[in-house]
């Protein structure tokens, strides 16, 4: 696949400014779109703390996170060069001109404001791109009410978080 290019061609708004975040443990700096509300900056800054950082082995280094672009602690940035390694490395995309280009289209998507994301975990029991879904659902059950298996399922769902 190689993308066609349309957003990272366009101009943008303006240029970032350097912009004061309160978030909950410190007061932080972050380069920011002077459009932007802080309550907005706040929540990518948030996201950007929980990216995934893992590369394919044979990533090429133009699409290394230590060059990623520093806009919203480079989180568009180094969220955009992970997707496009992966997805150069499953064949997804044709080649490493391919997976700049791509890497350039979600970078300009992403700080326009054209899409976004959610979190996502930084580690853990992720699905890994090429492996199948090894965690399946437990298989769905309705108790009757006030039967012992309610009450089993009543706890198991309240987790061991007390009586809430």
């Amino acid at each position: 696949m190689r993308p066609e290019l349309r957003f990272s061609l366009l101009p943008p708004d303006a240029a970032p400014e350097l912009r004061w975040v309160e978030r909950a443990n410190e007061l932080a700096e972050a380069l920011a779109p002077t459009h932007w509300t802080t309550a907005r900056v706040e929540a990518w800054l948030d996201w950007a703390d929980t990216l995934p950082s893992d590369m394919p082995a044979d990533a090429p280094a133009s699409l290394s996170l230590a060059h990623a672009d520093p806009l919203l602690h480079a989180g568009p940035d180094r969220y955009a060069r992970r997707l496009a390694a992966w997805g150069l490395a499953l064949g997804a995309l044709d080649d490493e001109d391919a997976a700049l280009a791509f890497r350039a289209e979600l970078f300009a998507a992403l700080t326009t404001g054209v899409i976004a994301t959610g979190a996502q975990l930084p580690f853990g029991a992720r699905v890994h791109p090429i492996a199948g879904d090894t965690a399946a659902p437990p298989p769905t059950t309705t108790p009757k009410i006030g039967s012992r298996e309610f009450a089993a399922a009543a706890t198991l769902l309240r987790g061991g978080r007390g009586l809430a």
